[in-house]
């Protein structure tokens, strides 16, 4: 990382704090880490880079009102996903959802995938799409 290898977090958490939140920065890191480590310090390279992921995905999507969100790679992901499992599989919204914590390679909820994972999980999905189509198809 950088010398300031944390701007990117200080950048996120000034915007929460204007916008009202009042959660520490100890809380946060800990409610990402299941109560692991507390500290940014704690937090290893790729960690760091998922949390901070994760607070502009949390505080953009829940709580900003800020449209801009919804036109972000990780979004279009996450719709492509959607449409791979819903619209061409036929599977039900719950069990789109739950797919993700069952079989993806990350087993964690949709929403709570960084922008790395996302592209891992849509090549997974992909892989699926075209097993399913191969067994319609004999």
């Amino acid at each position: 990382m950088s010398s300031n290898k944390y701007a990117a977090f200080f950048a996120i958490y000034k915007q929460m704090n204007s916008a009202g939140f009042t959660q520490t920065r100890e809380e946060l890191i800990e409610q990402y880490t299941e109560g692991e480590k507390s500290s940014l310090t704690e937090l290893e390279h790729i960690q760091y880079t998922e949390f901070c992921s994760w607070l502009r995905r949390t505080f953009q999507t829940k709580d900003s009102g800020n449209p801009q969100w919804q036109q972000s790679p990780e979004n279009k992901m996450r719709r492509k996903l959607f449409r791979i499992f819903v619209t061409e599989m036929k599977y039900s919204k719950t069990d789109f959802e739950n797919w993700f914590i069952k079989y993806g390679m990350f087993h964690r909820p949709l929403k709570d995938h960084s922008k790395e994972q996302l592209q891992l999980v849509l090549t997974q999905a992909e892989k699926v799409l075209g097993s399913f189509i191969r067994g319609i198809n004999n």
